[in-house]
C-alpha cells in the first residue's frame, strides 16, 4: 500500500487507491459536465434572440444538470487541491477535454451503428 502524504501533515495520509479514485471521480464529473453543456448548446434555439435563448435555457433540464455537475466538479476540484499543489493538478484540464472527445466519439459511433439498417 502506498501512502500519499498531504501538504502540511494536518490530515491523515490517503492511500493511492483513494487518490486515484478522487481523480477518476473528478474526470468523470467534469466529462459529464462538458457533455451536458454541449448537448444543451446543440438543442437550444438561438434564432429568436438572446432573451428567448436565456428563457429557453432556464427551462431546459439538461442546462440545470450541467450547472449542477459543474458545481459538483468545482467542489471535487477544491477537495483535491486541498491536498495537492496546483502545478500537479493543472494537467487534469487537458485530460478532461480528451476524455470528452473520446466519449463523444464512442457515443457517435454507437449512435451510427444503432441507425444502420438491418
Amino acid at each position: 500500500m502506498v501512502d500519499v502524504a498531504p501538504k502540511g501533515g494536518a490530515a491523515p495520509a490517503r492511500t493511492l487507491r483513494e487518490v486515484l479514485g478522487g481523480w477518476l471521480l473528478f474526470i468523470a464529473v467534469e466529462t459529464a459536465t462538458q457533455i451536458a453543456f454541449k448537448f444543451a448548446g446543440a438543442t437550444l434555439d438561438d434564432r429568436y434572440g438572446l432573451g428567448h435563448l436565456v428563457g429557453q435555457a432556464l427551462t431546459t433540464p439538461v442546462v440545470w444538470l450541467g450547472f449542477g455537475l459543474y458545481f459538483c466538479g468545482f467542489l471535487i476540484g477544491l477537495t483535491i487541491l486541498k491536498d495537492l499543489d496546483l502545478g500537479r493538478a493543472f494537467p487534469m484540464t487537458p485530460i478532461i477535454y480528451v476524455s470528452t472527445v473520446q466519449f463523444a466519439s464512442v457515443a457517435h459511433v454507437a449512435f451510427l451503428r444503432s441507425r444502420r439498417p438491418s
